[in-house]
């Protein structure tokens, strides 16, 4: 059966050691351009139940409006699958931040270091529902005001999951989390998509968000009082040639916030 031998090669290559490079580039409207490089290696062990490597990151802030920030990260991930109904999985980095003001020249350079991780702990009671409880401490935005502010979030979610069949997806997602300066947010997201081809695989969707914080305030972070949004989602990815695959992703919406603006 080809298939079936096209699948067990493809079980074969997902055990051999993996190195990942990522590299990435932005600019937001507010002219604040980051600019991040990351490495990774993955080792499978257990026959594929467990899976371990160290990483590496690198990120660079700018904006003329904003502090620069340098920020070189090393840490390691890993992933355990406990039998057919429980997996556990961690992403930790140490992050080393060089810090400086460049339209402040009286301001003195900062240095910090600061630990982040996200771990999710998730339990699948069959093939069509599944659990995720999720901890993890990040920083509150990519802002750099919020990064020299040393203000975190520490985010404590429940998500699940509903595939009726390998074609359809249901997901409600609800995240409560602490910040470092007292603030607290309630998050929720519900989404829906259908898959309509396979190999190549081609997945429309729809998404809705609402979020609200309990203070606004003016810490480097985004944070309206209110916030909601409406999106549709495409996903089309498959094999481009012999192990090479291709993955495209993209989104639109609407979204509306309290105080802000729609668009």
């Amino acid at each position: 059966d080809p298939g079936a031998l096209a699948l067990l090669e493809q079980l074969y290559l997902e055990r051999r050691p993996l190195t990942r490079i990522e590299s990435w580039y932005a600019r937001r409207s507010d002219d604040l351009a980051i600019w991040s490089l990351q490495a990774s290696h993955e080792l499978t062990f257990n026959d594929g139940l467990t899976k371990f490597g160290p990483q590496a990151r690198f990120m660079r802030f700018r904006g003329d409006d904003f502090p620069s920030v340098d920020m070189s990260s090393i840490g390691i991930a890993g992933q355990h699958r406990f039998g057919d109904h429980v997996e556990f999985k961690s992403s930790i980095f140490l992050n080393f931040e060089d810090e400086s003001w460049r339209n402040r020249p009286d301001a003195d350079e900062d240095q910090d270091v600061t630990l982040t991780h996200d771990t999710t702990l998730s339990l699948i009671p069959s093939d069509v529902l599944r659990f995720d409880l999720n901890l993890a401490r990040r920083y509150a935005d990519e802002n750099t005001y919020s990064i020299v502010k040393d203000v975190l979030e520490n985010d404590f979610g429940l998500k699940a999951i509903v595939t009726p069949d390998n074609a359809t997806r249901f997901a409600a997602q609800a995240i409560y989390s602490h910040y470092s300066d007292g603030n607290e947010r309630v998050w929720g997201q519900v989404e829906f998509a259908k898959r309509f081809t396979a190999n190549p695989y081609f997945w429309l969707g729809a998404r809705y968000t609402a979020f609200q914080f309990a203070e606004v305030v003016d810490n480097g972070y985004w944070n309206p009082e209110r916030y909601q949004s409406l999106e549709a989602s495409v996903h089309f990815y498959g094999p481009l040639a012999e192990r090479w695959w291709f993955d495209l992703q993209g989104a639109a919406g609407y979204g509306w916030s309290e105080p802000g603006e729609g668009g």
